[in-house]
């Protein structure tokens, strides 16, 4: 099935987000056990979808469905990215506000994707229910990475930093499920 890698990518994203996020609500876990159970599995989950939708082409090579596809390879190769350099502070145990500084940069990068799903995603025949949806999965992604940020730099308190991570957890369950190709989407 083509789709199989988006399924891959979101059970591997969900693993890091899931991981970090008790790590930050319990205050007490250790950092080199969640960069190889979760941060590390979220790095090469993601970067793999991001090749697999360039390389393969699963939704096709014609059409608005390129430019979501490129799109959400944008998407999950900048998180890929992203938990890439977290399983590295995390195990090397590195001063993490240059990661807060990256998780801020997604920030923005995402807000412009959410944009361009919203020009994209009606072409390609997805229904306003998922289009929406989506959009508040990818929002809360652009809210853990404000929270990521300002935890990183001490201005926001681990519980919070974790809320809004496993926030963006059950978002992710949304991508996984739907996006995926695992239930149809509404």
């Amino acid at each position: 099935m083509g789709l199989a890698p988006i399924t891959l990518g979101m059970v591997g994203l969900a693993f890091a987000l899931w991981g970090n996020g008790l790590a930050n609500l319990r205050g007490t876990a250790d950092v080199k056990s969640v960069a190889v159970s979760a941060s590390l599995l979220g790095a090469v989950t993601l970067l793999f979808m991001s090749a697999h939708l360039i390389v393969a082409a699963p939704l096709g090579t014609e059409g608005p469905a390129v430019r979501l596809q490129l799109l959400f390879s944008a998407i999950t190769g900048m998180y890929g990215l992203q938990f890439l350099a977290t399983t590295i502070v995390q195990l090397k145990g590195y001063d993490p506000r240059p990661l807060g500084d990256l998780a801020l940069v997604t920030v923005p990068v995402q807000i412009v994707e959410m944009v361009l799903l919203a020009r994209f995603a009606d072409a390609a025949g997805m229904s306003v229910t998922h289009i929406v949806l989506q959009e508040v999965v990818l929002g809360a992604f652009a809210v853990a990475g404000l929270a990521i940020w300002a935890g990183t730099h001490g201005r926001l308190g681990g519980r919070a930093v974790g809320g809004a991570i496993l926030a963006a957890f059950v978002g992710t369950l949304y991508f996984l499920f739907f996006a995926g190709g695992l239930i149809a989407p509404p």
